[in-house]
Parts: C-alpha cells; structure tokens; sequence
C-alpha cells in the first residue's frame, strides 16, 4: 500500500543523530483480536478505514492488501477486500479520491441476474422520503434508509455532518425499492440495495450494512506483471518471490539464529519496472518492542539489502513492518522470518 506522507523526509533526517526508539505510530499497522481476522490495515488504508465510518460502515479485513486487476478497466491496483467493501489505491488521484470503493452492491445484484428496480407501478412511498435520478431513472429512498444514508458518508470537508456528495461516494446510488428479502445469514428483513452496499433493516438494531465482501467470494487470483529486465540479485536472490507491483520484502534466509545476523530484502516495483533510489523503513516488531533499522535506498535492481543484527528474541515468528518511501508516496509491505 502507499500514502502521502511529506513529513517523512524529517524523520529521514533526524535518523543520522537519534536512533529511533519505538516504530513510527502513523506507520504502525492496526490489527484485530478477532477470532478468524488475521489481516491488518496498514498506512492510507487504515486512515480511509478509521476516518470514514470504520468497522460499521466497511467491517473487518478479509484479505491482505495486494494487486488485483479491476475488471471494469482492466487495470492492476494495490486492493484490500473487507466484509462489507473493497478498497483501492490510486495514488494518481489526489486525496481523499486516492482510495476508490468497489460497486459491490451494482455488483451483488449482477451476480444474482437483477438490475435496477424502479418504484412499484401503484406505489406511494411513505414517510420522510427523498427522490434520486438513478441515471435518467427514478429511484426512492425514504426512512430509516434515507436517515443511514444521509448520516454516513466519506470526509470530503472537514466540517460536521454529511453533505450529499459525502454520501454519494460513500455508497452511490439507489438501485432498487425497498422489499423484504432473505440475506446469506437468513435475516429476513427489508432491504435496499445501493451501487456500493445493501441496506438492511433489522428493527431494534437498526440499519445494518449486508456482507457484500464476504458474499462476494475469494479474491481473484492476483495477476503476474511482467518481471522487469533481468537484474542480479546478489544476496537477495534466495528465497526472492515473483516480481509484483509496489513493495515486497522477504528474508534471504527465512530462519535465523538468535544473536545472528539476519538479511532483509525490500524491492520496490512500479508499472511493472525497478525503482532505484527509494528509501527502505523497516522495523522489527519483537514482543517486547520494535527495533527499527536504518534506512536504505532501493539500487539499480529495485532492491534495497537491509543487514541487522537479531536480538535475543523468544518469539519463533517475528514480524518485519518495511515502508518505501519513494517521490513522497509510501509504500507498506511485511514480511517475517523465524528464529531459532
């Protein structure tokens, strides 16, 4: 993953006087002791995650984040599945527009050979309602659906309430007129569906968002990019993985002694090429706290040899946090090696 992140150079420069003592927090990833949760949300993911209705609004994560091919464009993004949407980076948009959400909810009703369903000839909404043009086409939306969708929504501007817009992007258009449907859990319950969510409502417990991210199935297989003219490894070269858009990290050696030394191996990779002169972070986050290591630039090759020394560890897994930083953008990724 990747984020703009200007203040980095500053702790770049102050690295060459003062070790650090602790990670980086705005770098640190944010997991879940969730049983059946594993993956985190890391950099400008977990600040779109948090910022922009968090575990209500888009739910746990359900995949790491990775490259995945967008089948409306055909083009390869940085994604993260999560139970109730699919996040994208696009770092050529400017922010809060550099993390784009799926049309998961266009997409449910796809799958299930449905389209956009108009107001029932003969019908007369009740309630506080309020009309959408759904593409040249009339499509309503009244309470307690109405009231969800205009409480929620992305921060566009900073000021308190949702605008329309806010809520538009959050979870587009209406698609269909609220009827009693059967969701994957049985909850039969009154349900609208949205170009990006289901509505559901549950009574006292109010509005719920349906599992679009978890109904949609597993991710795609991520796509092979092609590999980048040949370049020499070195010490890297074993245990190296295939060639994929943004940050890798492995460990030359997966399994290290305690007290030894240990190479870390961080490429950065970008429309399918090396990137030279990119900086590598990394930290190694024992139990007893995070040792950070000092910074190293990606060479001809895109990768960057990272040598430490291994603490007296008693964990057998440790987990290796690295963040490229490159034209002020970062780009997250871990890896974890075993000691022994």
């Amino acid at each position: 993953m990747f984020r703009h992140r200007s203040w980095i150079i500053a702790v770049l420069a102050v690295f060459a006087s003062v070790q650090f003592a602790s990670a980086r927090p705005a770098t640190a990833p944010q997991c879940f002791t969730v049983p059946g949760i594993s993956d985190c949300i890391d950099g400008r993911i977990k600040e779109f995650w948090n910022a922009n209705g968090g575990l209500p609004v888009f739910g746990y994560p359900i995949t790491a984040q990775r490259p995945e091919v967008n089948t409306d464009t055909n083009q390869t993004y940085q994604t993260q599945r999560f139970e109730r949407n699919r996040f994208e980076l696009h770092p050529e948009n400017q922010a809060p527009y550099d993390v784009l959400l799926g049309r998961l909810g266009a997409e449910g009703l796809t799958a299930l050979g449905r389209g956009f369903e108009g107001v029932p000839a003969g019908t007369t909404p009740q309630g506080r309602c309020k009309d959408f043009d759904a593409g040249g086409k009339r499509q309503v939306v009244c309470d307690p659906f109405l009231r969800y969708w205009e409480s929620n929504g992305l921060e566009f501007d900073g000021k308190a309430g949702k605008s329309y817009n806010e809520s538009l992007a959050l979870f587009g258009l209406p698609l269909t007129y609220p009827k009693t449907e059967t969701n994957r859990n049985g909850d039969t319950v009154r349900t609208q569906w949205f170009e990006r969510g289901r509505f559901e409502d549950h009574g006292s417990k109010g509005v719920l968002l349906g599992l679009l991210g978890r109904e949609a199935g597993a991710a795609p297989t991520p796509p092979t990019n092609p590999a980048p003219p040949t370049a020499n490894l070195g010490d890297c070269a074993p245990n190296a993985p295939a060639v994929a858009e943004g940050a890798q990290a492995w460990m030359a050696t997966p399994t290290v002694q305690r007290r030894g030394k240990a190479l870390l191996c961080v490429r950065l990779t970008l429309s399918g090429q090396p990137v030279a002169g990119a900086t590598a972070l990394s930290n190694v986050l024992y139990s007893t706290g995070p040792q950070p290591l000092s910074p190293v630039p990606t060479q001809s090759n895109g990768v960057a040899q990272v040598s430490f020394d291994v603490g007296p560890v008693s964990d057998s897994t440790v987990k290796i946090q690295v963040d490229v930083l490159y034209k002020d953008v970062e780009y997250a990724t871990t890896t974890s090696f075993r000691a022994q």
